[in-house]
């Protein structure tokens, strides 16, 4: 299983090096890979956003160590949106799939073309 918070030049480096370097046994004839993605669906955009502040605050405590219970979800505020452009947040967020139901299936089908995992 390969984690989605890899960049994803290392995420493709990691897939490639497994696939070359595979070899069966007696439990696993080729390679079989699972892409783990975080995926934040609601209806509405704007309601998928509001949820996704549990998963920026959380990841926030991780960076700075004050690491925290989840919160729960609250409006999406300017800074919480500023926090979410970073560039640390955005290598994290690569494979973090926040939207509507319609796009999260798009950006997941996307992903499984790209990186060719059996599994999510």
């Amino acid at each position: 299983a390969f984690a989605s918070h890899f960049a994803p030049a290392q995420l493709f480096e990691a897939l490639n090096i497994y696939y070359n370097k595979f070899q069966p046994s007696k439990y696993l004839d080729k390679p079989y890979t699972i892409g783990c993605i975080n995926v934040i669906a609601a209806d509405t955009v704007a309601e998928a956003e509001k949820i996704s502040t549990t998963l920026i605050r959380m990841m926030l405590g991780v960076m700075t160590g004050n690491i925290d219970y989840m919160q729960p979800p609250v409006e999406m505020t300017p800074e919480l949106k500023e926090l979410a452009s970073n560039p640390a947040f955005q290598r994290m967020f690569k494979y973090a799939f926040i939207g509507s139901k319609e796009s999260v299936k798009q950006k997941t089908s996307e992903f499984l073309k790209q990186t060719g995992v059996n599994e999510v």
